[in-house]
Order: C-alpha cells, then sequence, then structure tokens
C-alpha cells in the first residue's frame, strides 16, 4: 500500500495520516495503533462485533480544530475482508478519499508501549498524539495469529479501563 504523505489537506483541514484503526465506544472515539502485525484489525473487528462503531481501517486522518482532536477515514475501500469474520462494511467513503465521517479522538490505545515510536521519522506515526490525549497501553509480545485467541480477554480489558476512565471524567 503506497502511504500518502502525511501532513496533508483534506476538506480544509489541516492534520496528518496515522497508521492505525479509528473506532467510537460508548460515543468516546479511539485510535488503536501499534507496529505491523500487532493485532489492531483483529481487535478492531472484536470490538465492533460487540458494539463499537468503526470509523477508519490502516489509516486514519488526524485533524485538530480548537484544541479538539478528531480521527476521520481517508481510504477508497469500502469492504475489509478478514480470515476469521468475513466481510465488514465500512462506512460510506467518497471514491477519491475525501474524509466524509468525523469521531472526536478521546484516548490512544496503544498495542505495545510508546516506546515503540521513539522515531518520528516513520511518516504515519502516532508519537505526535502521545501528549494530545489519554494514552492506554497494552503489551503485546506476541504476534497477530498468536493474539487472535485472546481477543476477547483484550476487549474486556480494553473497555473495562475506557469505562473506568471515562465515568471518573464525569
Amino acid at each position: 500500500m503506497k502511504i500518502p504523505n502525511s501532513n496533508i489537506k483534506i476538506k480544509k483541514q489541516n492534520g496528518r495520516c496515522v497508521h492505525g484503526n479509528a473506532l467510537s465506544w460508548q460515543g468516546h472515539g479511539m485510535l488503536i495503533v501499534g507496529q505491523p502485525q500487532k493485532g489492531k484489525t483483529t481487535l478492531s473487528l472484536e470490538l465492533s462485533r460487540q458494539g463499537a462503531l468503526w470509523c477508519a481501517d490502516d489509516l486514519v486522518f488526524v485533524s485538530e480544530v480548537n484544541h479538539k482532536m478528531f480521527l476521520s477515514a481517508i481510504s477508497t475501500d469500502y469492504l475489509l475482508s478478514h480470515p476469521e469474520y468475513g466481510v465488514i462494511p465500512f462506512l460510506k467513503i467518497h471514491p477519491n478519499g475525501f474524509v466524509v465521517e468525523q469521531i472526536t479522538l478521546d484516548c490512544l490505545i496503544v498495542l505495545g508501549s510508546q516506546t515503540d515510536f521513539a522515531d518520528d521519522s516513520w511518516p504515519t506515526s502516532p508519537r505526535f498524539l502521545f501528549s494530545k490525549v489519554p494514552v492506554f497501553e497494552y503489551p503485546q509480545e506476541e504476534s497477530a495469529e498468536r493474539l487472535s485467541s485472546k481477543t476477547s480477554e483484550l476487549c474486556e480489558r480494553i473497555k473495562t479501563d475506557l469505562n473506568n476512565f471515562f465515568n471518573d471524567k464525569q
């Protein structure tokens, strides 16, 4: 997959493309990031099966407006095919890749550690977000294939952590 210049302007919004998945859980937007093959898509599929709304897969446009962060889909794909979950329809996205749906970025889910992104030269690194939103880290010692059996357990941990965090904020 060719990754576009990470500093682009879409729909009059300045922002940056990040390698990850964007979902909304109970009205709270999250960006799931991690190094390749750490289980981002597998985790996102399981969260969506449990009620999360899926906004973007693999490449997410992150913008900031009035000190608030937003996540948007940027893709030409309408469906995601996964061997375990089958074909997953995405929100309708304009064929030219323009932003058509946005969610607020309320937290960052890191599969691994923030130190995995110490080198910010990676064009789609999420490192610039670490100081802007709450970060939840979930160390991953295994490959995505081995993690799929533990995905439900990880989903429950993430949902519990998010519910506790957002309930404490109210």
